[in-house]
């Protein structure tokens, strides 16, 4: 992320309401508010999902 788009983003009025959604980045935004600040700020994201962003879970490798 640029640091314009940073700034445009945090400059960005929105509301605190927790509603989480997962981006086409892979990055999670507290609710869609910020996703669309983030799409108008010049990010080229679109919504993946409602709800968080899947966890991948760590694993250990196999030991060999």
């Amino acid at each position: 992320m640029s640091p314009r788009e940073a700034q445009c983003i945090q400059q960005c009025p929105v509301t605190s309401e927790f509603n989480p959604v997962c981006g086409s980045d892979g990055q999670e935004y507290s609710n869609p508010g910020r996703l669309d600040c983030a799409r108008g700020c010049g990010r080229g994201v679109t919504l993946a999902r409602s709800g968080p962003c899947p966890r991948i879970p760590v694993t250990d490798a196999p030991a060999g």
